[in-house]
């Protein structure tokens, strides 16, 4: 019998630097591979994993990544205490970020971002690894190495290689090659592009400022934003009510270490517990 492949999970809110976190994992091991699959899930968990299973493919390792998963995925990680690492920010400046962009309307993004908000927000009760956009984890080589232990990876990797070649100096010098990529390597997205293999679409950066819905949305937007999502504001820890100013700002000044405190402790965690190993979207992928 074909042994199931080894699952890892990396799942967040639109515009919350998942893609990246996707690619940091992905080279972490070893991509490319024969035996590694990686993708974006739009559709049943279960029924991903059973067209892999009836495909003649040896696969020992999957990479999934994620803006609204469903509740097959969900079951699985917690039956199999999958990977998972879950990257949020707070979800209104995720509205301005598709509206930006993507040139999404207003209803149309909030209408993403709740959506995905109600996807991922069961899967902060479970054992994942949570990463907060306003912490700049993705600016941070000890960022990189606490995830290298929490996946408790065999092989050594170059941190700052991936860090390097994971930069947005980097990415965009990525994506500018996109007109000489082969046909089928780039698919369509409304008016934008995105590599299919490493999930980087042409306009994916934006300036990535924090608190950027408090001058961006009209205050009518504002008040629909907050009670559309209220829920997500109170189980993320972004307060509902900010009209005082208290809520999450940019925290790269140290808070690094502390996502990366909080990773080591989740793996040290892990392996204490014998955790083993054992992959249509309306949001930009």
């Amino acid at each position: 019998m074909r042994q199931t492949p080894r699952v890892v999970l990396c799942l967040g809110l639109p515009g919350s630097a998942s893609t990246w976190i996707f690619n940091v994992v992905t080279q972490m091991h070893g991509m490319p591979r024969r035996s590694l699959l990686t993708g974006y899930l739009d559709r049943s968990f279960d029924e991903f994993l059973q067209a892999i299973a009836d495909s003649e493919a040896a696969i020992d390792t999957l990479i999934i990544k994620s803006h609204q998963a469903d509740a097959s995925l969900h079951r699985y990680v917690a039956e199999h205490r999958a990977p998972c690492i879950l990257s949020v920010r707070d979800p209104r400046d995720c509205v301005v970020s598709l509206m930006e962009r993507f040139d999404f309307a207003f209803d149309s993004a909030l209408a993403a971002v709740a959506k995905s908000c109600h996807a991922l927000l069961a899967f902060a009760s479970l054992d994942v690894v949570l990463l907060r956009y306003e912490d700049r984890f993705f600016r941070s080589g000890q960022t990189i190495s606490s995830l290298y232990r929490y996946l408790q990876l065999a092989e050594a990797v170059d941190q700052d290689k991936l860090l390097f070649l994971n930069g947005q100096s980097a990415v965009e010098r990525f994506i500018s090659t996109f007109d000489h990529f082969p046909p089928g390597r780039l698919a369509r997205h409304g008016d934008d592009e995105y590599d299919k293999v490493s999930h980087w679409h042409r306009r994916h950066f934006g300036d990535g400022a924090v608190g950027k819905w408090r001058t961006r949305l009209n205050p009518e937007q504002i008040a629909i934003a907050s009670e559309s999502l209220a829920d997500a504001l109170l189980r993320f820890e972004y307060l509902a009510d900010s009209s005082d100013g208290n809520d999450r700002r940019d925290r790269s000044d140290g808070s690094v270490r502390r996502v990366a405190d909080s990773l080591s402790a989740h793996a040290a965690q892990s392996v204490a517990e014998g955790v083993a190993g054992s992959a249509g979207s309306d949001v930009p992928h």
